[in-house]
């Protein structure tokens, strides 16, 4: 079980993240069942190929280190009881040893875009496809047979060029250029041969492994999955893919009809090939004994992308399910809602933490706190004002958001206090013509009214389609924000 961060340095945005035990932070301490959302960039996806480093592979997080900042990775996490200390690889605290966790499984875009190429990783050879290792020898021992007849092919190839240009009257090497001939003539033959043979023997081979028992339910679990996800797609056998050995190759259907390997790795919308991939992670899940899934550590960084809702409901029932199994489960999501109702449907919430990625300022570092998710769900006015609270607290909130919130608090404020004032006003009067109409009515004092038209100004520039992409100045922005939440308390006091 990852029990622990107890710190990570210069590994993508987290420059200097430390956990914490000072009230209201986190003292980096996971549980059971684990959710870390974050807008994009932040570094979700860091969190994850971490992980993924701890079964042993390094190149997903070696070229992570920032540039802009001196120092090497520095991270240090506890597993299992033992703490972990990765510089240029992992080891352990105790005793400096490199000690990999191979019970960590991780699906994230890496195995979303390679599933279809990768070869059989070692947890899914040895639950599906460890007992049929006799029928692979057959075909191997073919297979280097062909590759040296195929070398030899090509020596006397070259050997025969040489004679390209022979003239008749050097009958001698005419005649080795006609005996060599019929020896690359011959040796083709028997590639050719050995071509048949290996394709029936693949098919041979490919046979007596869909017959097996963990295979049949292999394949059958993908379906299943594939027919949650509301596909159309149907994975007719798994085989052994050609010339390439022990790599998972499939015949797969579509609305009945068979698909060649081009149109099945390249016809597909995103959104169906993350289906496929997943669906074929979950049945991996799915035919491991009992005994192995307890162990699983399992990580799914954004499971669902380019989903529609039925499919990401799926995906969370999946998930949901996965989680009563397995040893420990981490969610990483930029989806609020998607991980808001998966952390709605858990029931124990003591074995649940919600966790938040965001930009500490202070810092100049991605950190990790509390995430009170019913909190950032909210909407309306509510929310808007938490935007500029936040913001003004140093927590990491949209610019955009909240530049655009500072009008809409505004105008609030005015249509509750002013609430006669607007009433008669005809139309559908905008803050602006409400300002217009207290100043008329000398509601309000000059300077208050003048700060409310440079606020309503300012984050006008944010509601027009044709500016709301540009970049926010932050030291602007702050100014602004303070200025709000100062003038907010003068309207209900006037």
């Amino acid at each position: 079980m990852i029990e622990k961060i107890k710190y990570i340095k210069n590994c993508g945005k987290f420059t200097d993240f430390q956990s914490s035990n000072a009230p209201g932070e986190w003292d980096g301490t996971f549980r059971r069942v684990n959710t870390i959302f974050a807008l994009n960039g932040l570094g979700k996806t860091t969190i994850a190929q971490i992980f993924t480093s701890l079964r042993g592979n390094y190149s997903r997080i070696k070229h992570k280190r920032n540039i802009f900042h001196s120092g090497n990775i520095d991270i240090s996490l506890v597993v299992d009881g033992d703490e972990m200390h990765y510089d240029y690889f992992w080891r352990d605290s105790a005793d400096n040893q490199y000690k990999p966790i191979p019970n960590i499984d991780v699906f994230d875009h890496y195995y979303s875009d390679n599933f279809l190429n990768v070869n059989i990783n070692i947890p899914l050879y040895n639950a599906v496809f460890k007992n049929t290792e006799v029928l692979w020898e057959k075909y191997d021992v073919l297979a280097y047979e062909l590759k040296d007849k195929i070398n030899r092919s090509k020596s006397i190839k070259t050997e025969l060029n040489k004679y390209v240009s022979i003239t008749p009257e050097d009958q001698l090497d005419i005649n080795h250029k006609s005996e060599l001939e019929v020896a690359i003539h011959k040796i083709q033959s028997e590639i050719n041969k050995l071509d048949y043979e290996m394709e029936k023997e693949c098919e041979s081979i490919n046979s007596q492994i869909n017959q097996t028992p963990l295979c049949a339910k292999y394949v059958s679990s993908i379906n299943t999955y594939l027919s949650n996800f509301s596909t159309n797609f149907r994975i007719e056998k798994l085989c052994l893919s050609s010339g390439r050995s022990k790599c998972i190759d499939f015949v797969a259907t579509l609305n009945g009809k068979k698909l060649d390997d081009t149109i099945v790795k390249h016809a597909p919308s995103e959104g169906d090939k993350t289906a496929l991939s997943l669906a074929f992670f979950l049945a991996y899940i799915d035919i491991l004994p009992d005994s192995e899934v307890e162990k699983r550590i399992i990580v799914f960084d954004d499971p669902f992308t380019s989903f529609d809702d039925n499919r990401k409901n799926a995906t969370i029932t999946s998930l949901l399910n996965l989680k009563n199994k397995c040893q420990q489960l981490f969610l990483l999501s930029h989806d609020l809602s998607f991980v808001k109702k998966f952390s709605d449907n858990i029931k124990n919430k003591n074995s649940l933490l919600n966790l938040k990625i965001y930009n500490n300022k202070v810092k100049s570092s991605s950190s990790i706190c509390i995430h009170n998710i019913s909190e950032d769900s909210m909407s309306g006015i509510v929310k808007d004002y938490m935007n500029l609270k936040q913001y003004s607290d140093g927590l990491d909130v949209d610019p955009i958001n909240v530049a655009n919130s500072i009008r809409t608090v505004i105008e609030v404020f005015l249509r509750i206090k002013f609430y006669d004032v607007v009433q008669s006003i005809e139309g559908v009067p905008m803050v602006g013509v409400i300002i217009e109409a207290i100043e008329r009515s000398h509601l309000l004092k000059g300077e208050i009214i003048n700060e409310l038209r440079a606020l309503k100004d300012y984050s006008n520039g944010f509601h027009h389609p044709d500016i709301s992409g540009n970049l926010v100045n932050e030291t602007e922005l702050d100014n602004y924000v303070k200025r709000t939440l100062e003038v907010l308390p003068k309207i209900f006091s006037s």
